[in-house]
């Protein structure tokens, strides 16, 4: 008897790091190679984001695009940018797991910034 595929959702700042969507779908399209059973929620900038399907195929029937235009800059006060922000992909990305829609948050950018998130508003 075939065991039941259970999905693992993600959500994904894809705006986060130096090298903001390639990297983090790279990433995405790698992680899905080694785990099948993987889905993701993608927050950034679509125009950005959209193209890199092109390049890795394997996300488009298990991604999600959430676009956002607000950035949050690495120099910004952790707290002072989650709560400032609320329409960045950091902030939606997280909000994602706060609310339950996603099992786990990943980002590029500063872990600092994400211990902040348990206690948002």
């Amino acid at each position: 008897m075939a065991k039941a595929s259970k999905h693992i959702l993600l959500s994904l700042d894809a705006m986060g790091g130096d090298k903001g969507p390639d990297m983090v779908i790279e990433g995405a399209s790698i992680a899905l190679r080694e785990n099948p059973n993987l889905r993701f929620l993608v927050y950034g900038d679509e125009r950005k984001i959209k193209p890199l399907f092109k390049k890795y195929p394997t996300l488009e029937n298990v991604a999600q695009i959430f676009h956002t235009t607000e950035k949050v800059n690495s120099h910004d006060k952790p707290s002072v940018a989650l709560r400032q922000s609320k329409n960045s992909s950091m902030r939606l990305a997280i909000n994602a797991v706060s609310t339950g829609l996603a099992q786990g948050v990943v980002s590029a950018k500063h872990g600092g910034l994400y211990g902040h998130g348990e206690n948002l508003p």
